[in-house]
């Protein structure tokens, strides 16, 4: 073999090598990034996680606030925006992460009564005889949003929550009040 042949030879085989390590190196770093992308994405679903059941906890006094303050319609705003989360939380594909999370099956659980709660007072709202537009507006779109109901049901719970209310001024014989409350619903309507 001469010489050039022989280097030709070398160099063949040194370019053989350094592809195989070149090969192995890249393989090996796109895997150990892999890993740390892995671990990254893990953190980031726990601390999500954990904002979200952050997120739950405020709505808990955001929501009894609005309640109290008579402002239903953002009570039920933050409700379902407070149903969207648990159940996100709820079909988390991480069953790993939500298991070291009870407290979030324990904050829906809280939330959920607000459901009936904000309804009855809705109810309540729309049997009050000095009734507003605004006051009704705002108890109907409750509702809807709960209860996601077409515009027929709703007319009938504002028809019956009137006639409730007619027929208590009727029964305290205060017929005067009656006329002008059917006036103010005929209006509202």
């Amino acid at each position: 073999m001469t010489a050039s042949k022989i280097q030709t030879e070398n160099v063949t085989k040194m370019k053989e090598l350094s592809e195989k390590f070149n090969q192995q190196h890249i393989v090996g770093a796109f895997r150990s990034d892999d890993q740390s992308r892995t671990r990254q994405t893990s953190k980031e679903q726990f601390y999500g996680i954990v904002a979200q059941i952050k997120i739950l906890t405020i709505l808990l006094e955001m929501i009894s606030t609005m309640i109290d303050n008579n402002d239903f319609l953002v009570a039920t705003q933050l409700f379902i925006f407070s149903r969207h989360i648990s159940t996100g939380l709820k079909l988390d594909s991480n069953k790993e992460i939500m298991s070291k999370f009870p407290v979030a099956k324990k904050q829906w659980e809280l939330l959920a009564p607000f459901f009936s709660t904000i309804k009855q007072r809705c109810l309540h709202t729309l049997e009050q005889e000095n009734l507003s537009i605004d006051d009704t507006a705002k108890c109907l779109a409750s509702l809807v949003l709960l209860e996601n109901c077409q515009m027929d049901k709703l007319l009938s719970i504002f028809i019956q929550t009137r006639t409730k209310t007619f027929l208590k001024s009727i029964e305290n014989e205060n017929y005067a009040n009656v006329k002008e409350k059917l006036q103010l619903s005929v209006k509202i309507l």
